[in-house]
């Protein structure tokens, strides 16, 4: 159990924290070098050239660690509490998708939320699942730490593409080739041109993190469908019967 524990927390790492960081301060690094602060990008690369690859490496992991962190909580907050707080909250509210599925599906975990944690399923908050999944579904618990670890990535994956937004403006106006009086105007459609498409590739990023934040609610919801090492189980007929009731 413990590898296991092990495992995710590395891979949530990993996917949320340290792929995100680097990209951020590849592209943090690129924007300072475009914008005119060579000198400073010059003195760093002299230093970390003399600590040597493998003190670079682990200064590059320990700073986009650090930085992923921060881009987490900053994305974190922009998106689900202004720019998508709206389809955040949708997307999590996996009660309101139940009766898409069936009536007898809606029945049944309305069933199970009573008699497992004794409240109505309307009540049930998803710290509440999580328990349960890792406690008594270990094995399960690992798809829907997939589906959390890949939904705050794509989200941080999203404001980090937003800020890259002002570098590949400034690319795409340096690499228009054009010489004539109105080069300006060719520089600023190209330029227009990348910033539409680092815009849309944001969106795709968001759009993605609305899914995967649904798939891991439904996730949850759905644990409730199966009886767990340690609990009560119940006999067909009355969970059918019961469940009927509810109907």
């Amino acid at each position: 159990m413990f590898n296991n524990l092990t495992s995710r927390a590395t891979f949530y790492d990993v996917t949320g924290y340290l792929i995100p960081g680097i990209l951020s301060i590849g592209i943090g690094w690129t924007t300072c070098y475009i914008f005119g602060g060579c000198v400073v990008l010059d003195e760093t690369v002299t230093v970390l050239g003399k600590m040597g690859g493998v003190v670079t490496t682990l200064v590059l992991i320990a700073v986009g660690y650090v930085c992923g962190h921060l881009l987490n909580a900053l994305s974190s907050a922009v998106y689900e509490k202004w720019l998508l707080k709206s389809s955040f909250n949708k997307a999590k509210n996996w009660q309101n998708r139940l009766s898409q599925y069936g009536k007898s599906r809606e029945s049944m975990i309305s069933f199970r939320a009573k008699a497992i944690f004794g409240v109505d399923v309307t009540d049930l908050q998803s710290f509440d699942l999580r328990i349960r999944a890792e406690e008594r579904l270990p094995q399960s618990f690992v798809t829907g730490f997939c589906f959390l670890s890949f939904y705050g990535m794509c989200r941080t994956l999203s404001l980090i593409t937003l800020f890259s937004l002002p570098l590949m403006a400034k690319f795409g106006w340096d690499s228009c080739c054009c010489v004539c009086k109105y080069a300006w105007i060719c520089k600023a459609l190209v330029a227009l041109i990348i910033s539409v498409l680092i815009i849309g590739i944001a969106v795709a990023f968001a759009y993605q993190y609305l899914r995967f934040v649904a798939y891991y609610y439904d996730y949850l919801g759905s644990t409730l469908l199966f009886v767990a090492e340690g609990e009560k189980e119940f006999g067909d007929n009355t969970v059918h019967r019961d469940a009927k009731h509810m109907e």
